[in-house]
């Protein structure tokens, strides 16, 4: 099938009382108020955008009664995308305003599963029409930002944004809108331990360039996961999602290798850590580092494990097991390293 490609579908226009709608070109995301998607059609124009916006805003007026915005742009881009571009996944927004038979949901999956170029590797979300949401689809994503933070027995996803407040790009927004590198590693810790994907969104201008605040958290992130993506990619939940006497870890496995991402360092740098049960033959290490780790069961608590890291602040810290990882030395009060990995 080539490169992996994903195609996100949208069914909302922009609000009346905000700026019109950008023109959408050819595998540009553009993003507003209740409207946001990728389209891959090269014939998008202005003017077309702007009768398929008037097309929708009919049929919301017209409780939905005609097929015309269904019919001539729904319906037709999502078939080229799919036949054209041989997506991965088909991401649809935007439908919850009426029920699915509105927007032909059902013939177009039935088609996408049984008879299209991808039938046999494309996977979907849930968003396809009224009450479908966390209910129908591959995946589920139920609402924006969703994140239940316990094991799910669907595949689910967690779709969030960089900024609190939009999908899209805010010139005015406060620097406090957005979020800081810790929640970010902190979402997609509590995301992937429960056994869910992550959708991290970043806002374009209207060139296509991304904010530089959205960039550093990009690359921030990236830098952690430089160290730490083994814990993160080809995972799957553990026994234990979170642990049971410390706030803030949360344990993946991969290999037969368990991994803890602790979001904070422990005072007085012991873990303790009450959902692993070590054995003999137990070794932990952390990632990233190449300090000695102690380890000790005897803390009064009931718990399974106590782990003594000596932290050094003259030098690299991050999460756990060292399998020869280094990094640069950095500040000890830089973001990027107030979560690690214990590899147990």
């Amino acid at each position: 099938m080539g490169e992996t490609s994903f195609v996100q579908v949208s069914d909302r226009s922009t609000n009346r009382t905000l700026d019109p709608p950008v023109v959408r070109r050819r595998n540009q995301c553009t993003t507003s108020y209740r409207y946001r998607g990728c389209v891959a059609s090269g014939q998008a124009s202005k003017d077309v955008s702007k009768i398929h916006t008037q097309n929708y805003e009919l049929q919301l007026l017209s409780s939905f009664q005609t097929h015309e915005f269904v019919t001539r742009k729904t319906m037709p881009e999502l078939y080229e995308l799919v036949n054209n571009y041989h997506p991965a996944v088909v991401w649809s927004d935007g439908a919850d305003d009426v029920a699915d038979w509105y927007w032909n949901s059902t013939v177009f999956l039935a088609w996408l599963f049984n008879e299209s170029p991808v039938k046999d590797t494309v996977v979907v979300n849930d968003r396809w029409g009224l009450g479908t949401s966390c209910h129908h689809g591959s995946f589920y994503t139920c609402k924006d930002r969703y994140n239940p933070g316990v094991l799910q027995p669907h595949k689910w996803e967690n779709c969030m944004t960089l900024d609190k407040r939009s999908w899209g790009y805010r010139r005015k927004a406060p620097v406090t809108d957005y979020l800081t590198i810790n929640v970010v590693i902190s979402e997609l810790a509590s995301t992937i331990s429960c056994g869910g994907n992550i959708l991290i969104n970043a806002g374009p201008t209207h060139d296509g360039r991304i904010p530089a605040i959205m960039e550093e958290r990009l690359r921030q992130l990236g830098w952690w996961l430089g160290v730490n993506g083994q814990a993160v990619y080809e995972s799957k939940p553990w026994t234990h999602q979170n642990d049971s006497l410390t706030p803030g870890v949360w344990y993946t496995q991969k290999e037969g290798t368990v991994y803890g991402i602790v979001l904070t360092w422990p005072p007085g740098d012991v873990l303790v850590l009450g959902s692993v049960l070590p054995t003999p033959s137990t070794h932990i290490s952390m990632l990233g580092y190449q300090g000695a780790l102690q380890m000790f069961c005897d803390n009064g608590k009931g718990a399974g494990v106590c782990i003594y890291v000596k932290q050094n602040l003259n030098s690299e810290k991050t999460d756990t097991k060292v399998e020869k990882q280094t990094e640069p030395a950095l500040s000890s009060d830089d973001p990027r390293f107030n979560s690690r990995e214990v590899l147990i």
